[in-house]
């Protein structure tokens, strides 16, 4: 898989609707040991991160009227690449929140370590 569609897959595993789909995504995207590093909590393995995306998705997008999106260019270097998301109303407007995320990939191209950084 390409940085660039990565970056597209892991943007739209947050917005993703249908919850079977949304855990394949999840199992396609992070590694069996994968771990999602937030400020105040930390989900490992598949099992917490169907947790934390259904739950993120569930709050900010089916009740909170919000959708991600990818807003800058994405950066690679060896085996890591970083991206900043948006979170803006589906209606439009500015952006209730953004973050830097920093991404840590395992030798078959899958996500070992996500760091989200609120900017």
């Amino acid at each position: 898989m390409s940085v660039e569609q990565l970056a597209e897959d892991y943007v739209g595993v947050w917005n993703e609707t249908d919850p079977r789909r949304q855990a394949t995504e999840v199992e396609k995207l992070w590694a069996p040991d994968g771990t999602e590093y937030l400020s105040d909590s930390v989900y490992r393995g598949h099992a917490e991160l169907r947790k934390r995306v259904a739950g993120a998705y569930r709050k900010f997008v089916a009740e909170g009227g919000f959708s991600f999106v990818r807003s800058s260019a994405v950066a690679h270097h060896h085996d890591t690449i970083a991206l900043t998301i948006d979170m803006v109303p589906k209606g439009g407007g500015d952006a209730a929140w953004r973050g830097i995320v920093f991404i840590e990939l395992d030798s078959n191209g899958k996500i070992k370590r996500d760091y989200q950084f609120t900017t």
